[in-house]
């Protein structure tokens, strides 16, 4: 079985858009550290600019979930989608218990935060794994 924690050779981009720098700089050193090259932003809006622009360059992206409004989380992850149809998105959320796992549709996994490296790192694998699997 392979170790989470070893170092992949891999080509894939992760896009973290999350809200909270010191977040953002703790998970990009933890993908970093994994193989994986890793965007990191703290802004939707230029998220969404940055996958625009090179729509199938990137293998994943995670998002947290906007305190304010499920519906703005829902709009984001339908936007990820129109710009790239099969990019699967990981969504980081503290409000699992305020709605259903399921609640976002498109999200191919729900992480509950606090979450810790270990659960991020399986939780990429998993889901990359099972996208490059339908997709061959």
């Amino acid at each position: 079985m392979e170790n989470f924690w070893d170092k992949h050779e891999t080509d894939d981009r992760i896009l973290v858009i999350h809200n909270n720098d010191e977040i953002v700089s703790h998970n990009t050193i933890n993908l970093v550290s994994l193989g994986y090259k890793v965007h990191s932003i703290d802004e939707e809006g230029m998220g969404l600019k940055l996958l625009a622009a090179d729509p199938t360059g990137w293998s994943l992206v995670i998002l947290k979930q906007r305190m304010s409004s499920p519906t703005d989380t829902q709009n984001i992850i339908d936007a990820v989608h129109e710009i790239s149809p099969h990019l699967p998105v990981v969504l980081v959320s503290n409000m699992t218990r305020n709605f259903s796992k399921d609640a976002f549709t498109g999200a191919a996994s729900v992480i509950d935060w606090p979450y810790d490296a270990r659960q991020l790192a399986m939780t990429i694998q998993h889901v990359l794994g099972a996208h490059k699997r339908r997709a061959v």
